[in-house]
């Protein structure tokens, strides 16, 4: 005890005992009192402290003449629990430390940087094939757009082929043409409205990303929260009566879905039809027709939210079932940890993960059940442009929705394995 009292002796920083619910670590000399609760301490040590209750930890005594003062406690409770006094001097962490973070840093920005290499080169595939697939459509496009039982000159569709370079051969004329105007941001013009691409798009994108915005919030945050609660209860009423409501949400049609709430909503609650705005608050400004849009907007978002609703839940709950089962969730309970705090602090995290991919993996799969839904409401968005194109054989329209759509998959993609060096460690580990 002696060797022990002068190797204390000989650090002079002190810290202080505190009466807060929180570990405190205190490094005394041989005999201190502390300064709030007033209890004899004699240690060899770092003590850890809680309260007014002094719990002791036996550690290796710091030898005198060291640079640092940091004590040599390695657990968790230091990196987050513990605070040195404001005399005591603030100790950098040692050598290896620093060589850690800075190598978990570099394989993150190495890890972030191959999956941006992946994602341009996904990036040109897509516009490869983005390009060709609507090459092989069979028909006549200058036919398709002026109408099929519209009778012109072969003068005047030879005129048209030209003006829409269909003349020239599809590779390499019409492809690096195509691809060049890309590049300067140039989506081409339309060709059965007449109007730019990028314009056309750009008036219906809004209501689009309005819709499935809404939908897809709520959907996510009612699935997430009715799936931890299902696995949570697991084998009970509650559990079997969400499982019920998220396979029968899952399995059902979109375009039928939409058809009962319309006549539902439109019979007993009075609610719009079809549109997304009255004609008579066309061109007014946004404040003036916001609660129109918000009458419109209720039957499609619920017809969204109900879609994707069960299958989020369903993956949640799978996931929550999956985590409950791992060791680490029974040494929180050991600890004395609520269900809740397990829950909330162990489980969610990890649980996340499928969520995450089936979020960004679902992106392009919205705009497509977006067609469905645009079309029973007759709501105008991108789903109903897109169809309305498809028919007409509108090459540069068909292009360009589908270039949005492709990279607002990529983007979504490239966002979701950012979120994961954040979700799981091991990502950026590997």
């Amino acid at each position: 005890m002696a060797a022990g009292a002068t190797a204390a002796t000989a650090t002079p920083n002190t810290m202080s005992c505190t009466r807060l619910s929180r570990w405190r670590l205190i490094r005394p000399s041989a005999r201190r009192s502390c300064g709030r609760c007033s209890r004899s301490l004699l240690t060899i040590g770092p003590t850890l402290c809680i309260g007014t209750q002094i719990r002791w930890r036996h550690t290796a005594p710091i030898a005198s003449g060291t640079s640092s003062n940091r004590p040599s406690c390695r657990s968790k409770v230091w990196s987050r629990c513990c605070r040195w006094n404001r005399s005591a001097e603030r100790a950098r962490p040692p050598l290896a430390q620093r060589a850690g973070g800075v190598c978990q840093a570099m394989n993150r920005r190495d890890y972030l940087f191959r999956k941006l290499v992946l994602a341009i080169v996904t990036l040109c595939v897509v516009v490869t094939i983005d390009f060709f697939l609507f090459r092989v459509l069979p028909g006549d496009p200058v036919r398709a757009v002026i109408g099929r039982n519209v009778r012109i000159t072969a003068e005047t569709q030879a005129a048209l082929r030209e003006q829409f370079g269909l003349d020239k051969p599809v590779f390499p004329d019409q492809f690096f043409n195509t691809i060049g105007q890309w590049l300067q941001g140039n989506l081409g013009v339309s060709w059965s409205l007449r109007r730019p691409v990028g314009e056309v798009l750009m008036s219906k994108l809004g209501n689009t990303l309005l819709l499935i915005s809404l939908g897809q919030v709520f959907s996510i945050v009612l699935g997430i929260s009715l799936g931890l609660f299902a696995g949570w209860k697991r084998k009970t009423r509650i559990d079997v009566s969400a499982l019920t409501f998220s396979l029968i949400a899952w399995a059902t049609p979109t375009f039928w879905l939409g058809i009962i709430l319309l006549a539902a909503g439109s019979t007993w609650l009075g609610l719009p039809t079809g549109g997304s705005v009255e004609p008579a608050n066309v061109g007014k400004p946004i404040w003036e027709v916001l609660p129109d849009v918000a009458r419109h907007l209720i039957l499609p978002t619920l017809t969204f939210t109900i879609v994707y609703l069960g299958e989020y839940m369903l993956i949640m709950r799978s996931s929550v079932l999956e985590v409950l089962s791992e060791d680490y969730i029974l040494t929180a309970k050991a600890k004395g940890l609520s269900q809740w705090q397990v829950l909330r602090r162990h489980a969610l995290k990890n649980a996340m993960l499928p969520i995450v991919t089936l979020v960004a993996l679902n992106l392009g799969f919205t705009v497509s059940g977006a067609i469905y839904i645009e079309t029973v409401f007759s709501y105008d968005g991108l789903g109903k442009l897109f169809q309305s194109a498809l028919e007409k054989q509108d090459f540069p329209l068909l292009q360009g929705a589908f270039l949005l759509l492709a990279v607002s998959v990529i983007v979504a993609n490239l966002i979701a394995d950012m979120l994961y060096t954040y979700l799981d460690p091991r990502v950026r580990e590997t």
